[in-house]
């Protein structure tokens, strides 16, 4: 069955279990699915080594207001990032300013969760605040909540401007979904467990809804899709909490994740 191409048996199923192989050089990734009818089966996935290698050299890193300087290096590369996709990729009405993409919600006291590559590259970020402050969502885009109202709690963090290098070649976990885009799921779990937070709230457009499916991570939708400029977008919630994170987690993940137990309250550190 064992061939040096990635094989899957069956079609795509929540991952619960990762094997390494003994040379270290194959990733055996064992799924354990069921089907519309109930039944069980197993899915065995084959990652080739190439693919191993990419997500060892893939690791998330938080960034909180007290070490922006720190990193002010990776946080260029990051709006960067963002001004690709955003504004070249899928061509949204975003401002760039010498090459990088910002908004009003940056001089929040965000936290950001980057994941880097070899150390020194970022491939995917993710901008984190409280649901209970001014948010992205019920300032600029109520027309996506039901009632216009988020109704946010205190264990509710806010998620925005995610994206991935997809141009990477790291290969897709699973045959999937890029590595890159699994282990950015993963870590804003993991920082969102680790800080308090249970529900992550987010808008976002129906390809990317898409995406948290497949990868076994549903979102509750808080209202109908609407369109805004070029795309049809959507807000819900995630859950974060360990099943959540067990899904999502690719089998070679590594952070290097840091509790912050005191900051201003605009601070999602």
């Amino acid at each position: 069955m064992e061939t040096a191409d990635l094989q899957k048996i069956r079609s795509v199923c929540t991952p619960h279990l990762a094997l390494i192989h003994p040379s270290a050089t194959r990733l055996t990734r064992i799924v354990l699915c069921r089907s519309a009818d109930g039944q069980p089966w197993i899915e065995v996935i084959f990652i080739p080594p190439d693919e191993v290698h990419a997500e060892i050299r893939m690791q998330i890193l938080t960034v909180s207001p007290d070490r922006y300087v720190e990193h002010q290096n990776l946080l260029k590369q990051m709006y960067r990032l963002r001004a690709n996709v955003f504004g070249e990729r899928l061509e949204w009405d975003v401002t760039v300013t010498d090459g990088g993409e910002r908004d009003q919600y940056d001089d929040l006291n965000p936290t950001y969760i980057l994941t880097t590559f070899g150390g020194s590259k970022v491939v995917g970020c993710a901008r984190l605040l409280p649901a209970l402050g001014p948010t992205m969502l019920e300032r600029t885009f109520p027309q996506l909540l039901a009632d216009g109202l988020l109704h946010a709690t205190g264990a509710m963090i806010e998620s925005s401007r995610f994206c991935v290098d997809t141009t990477l070649p790291a290969g897709r976990g699973g045959g999937q979904l890029h590595l890159v885009t699994l282990t950015m799921f993963a870590g804003i779990i993991e920082w969102s467990r680790a800080n308090g937070y249970d529900k992550i709230v987010t808008a976002t457009d129906l390809r990317f809804e898409r995406i948290l499916n497949r990868a076994g991570w549903p979102m509750a939708r808080l209202g109908e899709p609407v369109a805004i400029g070029n795309t049809i977008a959507i807000a819900g919630t995630l859950p974060a909490d360990e099943k959540s994170f067990e899904r999502v987690r690719p089998p070679h993940y590594r952070s290097a994740l840091t509790r912050a137990d005191a900051y201003s309250e605009r601070s999602a550190a």
